[in-house]
């Protein structure tokens, strides 16, 4: 991703078991403006599928998706 660090908020909920990680982020989303992004370090894989599914129902743009060494790291756009 090419945002800087000063306009990302960061959520860890690596750790976390489905539903957790999307309640995380729909929480955190709620304290965010339009247009500002969140990237969110996941490790468990149904979540990386339900935060798909929520940033389309919730008219979030997903802006990356990304494997990583721990996880997946998923970035969305309010």
């Amino acid at each position: 991703m090419t945002h800087s660090d000063a306009s990302v908020v960061t959520l860890d909920a690596c750790g976390l078991l489905c539903p957790l990680p999307v309640l995380k982020t729909k929480l955190c989303l709620q304290q965010m403006q339009n247009g500002e992004v969140i990237k969110i370090l996941i490790t468990d894989q149904n979540s990386l599928h339900e935060l798909q599914l929520f940033a389309k129902a919730n008219s979030h743009q997903l802006l990356d998706c990304q494997s990583s060494d721990a996880g997946w790291i998923v970035w969305l756009q309010k």
